[in-house]
């Protein structure tokens, strides 16, 4: 790595593994399963992760009124989305100042506070106003007591935090505006139901995000790894760059994506590339290049080559990232993991009349890798990343490590060159780059 800066990683600290080693006696105490009840709990786990997964569409959106799913999410659920939340926020610059108000819509056993807890040791005390948000009261008032024992238990005192536990649904009003608004695992569950355009849906949700936000306050949104998720991510995405906002992670530029998943179509039409129907700001070259630059529509870059499914953006972290505890019982459920796959978006709102106001310079040598590694031809190895460019695929002579799925690189060569002087690679279509 002496020749490349590695600016970020999904990371778990020992500080938060040893808390969550700490987790299920929290969760014993705070949800008390009778002996005779514990050995059909690989059961329940099992029922409810095919509920969750592959059900999604038929699901009861009240589920968890069942006490054995219940059970299952406290011991099962919310230990593996701590795992791969505290990896994504353990280098997150959050940025929360004393008196910071935080919304965690869809909070459910308070999976965002309790992963905070975890993951930035400097907040513990931190005067913050934490609104929990769900439609289950029984759940936030489970998690709030598994945080409270976790502090007691690993710090040995309560953080400064006032958590409020409020029953209410996302899109209706919180007094309170947020300087941090997190969505993990919420955004999916209205895309079941989706009908209308994607594009639209998803300036309407971030819209919505928006409101419940101050002016510079910050959005993390957080979803599974998904293909159907992917594409809703990337058409929210899409949908703050054009309303002026940063996307400050994981995207290294605030051009198209190219990895937009199921979403390849719509935003072909906000760059202005649709065939079918031609965008109203790119009737001529002149004309599109003002509607990017003034936030009307999104720069083209290198996609994929054709093909009938588009990659979406999405990253994982090795299941040894778990404790010992929660990987037996995987292992005993019938549902082993060797990876955490999730997406998520970090946004700040615009202040103002901000524009897109990145650091276009600093960023044309930055690479966000994506990909796990895959073998090339004459003895080399690569993984698929995401540049100002667009579709990159970093390589590197076989045996030599490249950075992990998440990695934010800065690349030694300097800038990344657009489309139409570098190599391509015939095969995926992705511009190649020698790490």
């Amino acid at each position: 790595m002496s020749e490349h800066s590695l600016l970020y990683s999904f990371r778990i600290s020992a500080d938060a593994a040893s808390a969550l080693e700490k987790l299920p006696a929290c969760i014993d105490e705070a949800n008390p399963v009778p002996e005779r009840k514990r050995a059909s709990l690989r059961y329940s786990i099992r029922d409810l992760w095919r509920s969750l997964t592959m059900e999604r569409a038929l699901r009861n959106i009240d589920y968890l009124n069942n006490p054995a799913f219940f059970s299952a999410y406290l011991r099962y659920f919310l230990p593996w989305n701590l795992v791969r939340l505290i990896a994504l926020l353990t280098e997150l610059p959050l940025e929360l100042k004393n008196g910071a108000t935080i919304v965690d819509m869809g909070s459910g056993p308070l999976t965002f506070p309790l992963a905070l807890y975890c993951a930035k040791p400097e907040l513990r005390k931190v005067p913050l106003t934490i609104i929990c948000a769900d439609r289950a009261p029984r759940i936030m008032e489970a998690g709030k007591l598994i945080l409270e024992l976790l502090a007691a238990k690993h710090g040995g005192e309560l953080p400064p935090w006032n958590i409020e536990l409020r029953h209410l649904r996302f899109g209706e009003p919180i007094r309170e505006k947020a300087d941090l608004f997190c969505a993990v695992n919420v955004l999916n569950e209205f895309f079941w139901h989706h009908e209308g355009m994607l594009a639209d849906d998803a300036a309407e949700v971030l819209r919505k995000i928006e409101h419940y936000c101050t002016a510079g306050g910050s959005m993390l949104i957080v979803e599974p790894g998904e293909p159907r998720s992917g594409g809703l991510m990337s058409a929210i995405r899409a949908a703050a760059i054009l309303s002026g906002n940063v996307v400050e992670a994981p995207c290294p530029h605030a051009n198209a994506c190219p990895m937009p998943g199921i979403f390849k179509s719509g935003q072909e039409y906000l760059t202005g590339r649709a065939s079918q129907f031609a965008h109203k700001e790119a009737k001529d070259e002149g004309q599109k290049e003002r509607a990017i630059k003034d936030n009307r529509l999104l720069e083209p870059v290198q996609m994929p080559s054709p093909r009938t499914k588009y990659p979406w953006c999405h990253f994982s972290v090795p299941a040894e990232f778990a404790p010992r505890w929660l990987r037996k019982l995987s292992d005993e459920s019938g549902l082993t993991k060797e990876k955490l796959s999730f997406s998520f978006l970090y946004i700040r709102k615009a202040e103002g009349n901000a524009s897109r106001g990145i650091n276009l310079l600093a960023r044309e040598s930055l690479c966000r890798i994506v990909s796990d590694p895959i073998l090339l031809p004459r003895d080399r190895a690569g993984k698929y990343a995401c540049s100002a460019a667009g579709y990159t695929l970093v390589t590197a002579a076989s045996g030599m490590e490249l950075p992990a799925s998440g990695s934010l690189v800065r690349m030694h060569k300097g800038k990344i060159e657009r489309p139409g002087t570098p190599e391509i690679d015939r095969k995926s279509g992705a511009i190649i780059v020698s790490y």
